[in-house]
């Protein structure tokens, strides 16, 4: 029954991948991920979330002969994401800074003190990964890379990666208007991603089966593609026509991908070790 929730499933993503309504043709573009879900999440480190999906780009087979990686960069790249913490330059210090602080801290505190212990281990787990990465790519193939990442984020990276509002000539005010947009269509986007992420950890309730959960499973796949299809549209919509031009440039050409929503819990690379 599982295998055939998986198929199912699949089955459906397959038909769904590389259908961007705001750009023709195919695309990287990843809908159902944990960058999504994660956004507005107490402990969010967005760069955390962009380079795990650097990753997960970098060890799609598809990537790797776009950007011309050889074997050995394929598996200098995973050991540096399989790196263990302890081996992460400044990491053990900072956890033990961090537990030190926590001493005599009151529940609040601590919950608060743990949120930013979170936080400051992702960014440097994040920091260490963009090292290993600019030692590991060619400067051709990071700016490939770099243009993946926007492809499978779509236009919301606008708000998300610092360095395009610069080249995009996107003014004080309309980025606050860009934000407003995506906040809105968040209200509707969020609470089904989340729904989603827990249809797969979550027991069944009562009188669920497998077969209604893979019909609610389905339906979200559905109408999460068309809501967040929806706010890629009103964020380009939002751009004057020179914007969007370059934001199209910025992205280099489409690739292909067809993820799935089964990996949504995944980590990179995790394949390869079960």
């Amino acid at each position: 029954m599982k295998q055939k929730r998986i198929l199912t499933i699949l089955a459906v993503t397959s038909a769904l991948a590389g259908c961007n309504p705001t750009s023709p043709g195919p695309s990287a573009r990843l809908y159902l991920d944990m960058f999504e879900i994660e956004r507005y999440a107490p402990h969010a480190e967005p760069q955390t979330s962009l380079m795990t999906t650097r990753f997960r780009l970098l060890e799609r087979s598809e990537v790797q002969s776009d950007l011309g990686l050889s074997q050995q960069q394929v598996t200098a790249i995973r050991k540096a994401y399989k790196t263990p913490w302890k081996e992460i330059p400044g990491l053990s210090d900072f956890i033990a800074e961090q537990k030190e602080k926590k001493q005599g801290l009151s529940e609040e505190e601590r919950k608060a003190a743990n949120l930013e212990s979170s936080r400051g281990i992702s960014r440097r787990t994040a920091d260490f990964h963009s090292h290993k990465l600019s030692e590991i790519l060619t400067p051709q193939q990071h700016e490939r890379l770099d243009q993946l990442l926007i492809q499978a984020h779509g236009p919301v990276t606008i708000m998300v990666l610092t360095n395009l509002a610069s080249p995009l000539a996107i003014t004080p005010e309309q980025m606050q208007n860009l934000i407003a947009q995506v906040h809105e269509a968040d209200r509707d986007i969020i609470p089904d991603l989340q729904k989603f992420g827990r249809g797969f950890i979550s027991g069944y309730g009562p009188g669920e089966t497998e077969q209604t959960r893979e019909r609610e499973m389905e339906k979200l796949i559905n109408r999460l593609r068309r809501l967040i299809g929806k706010r890629d549209h009103r964020i380009l919509e939002a751009l004057s026509t020179d914007q969007r031009e370059k934001f199209s440039a910025l992205q280099g050409k489409p690739l292909r991908i067809e993820w799935s929503p089964w990996d949504l819990m995944k980590t990179p690379f995790e394949k390869e070790d079960s």
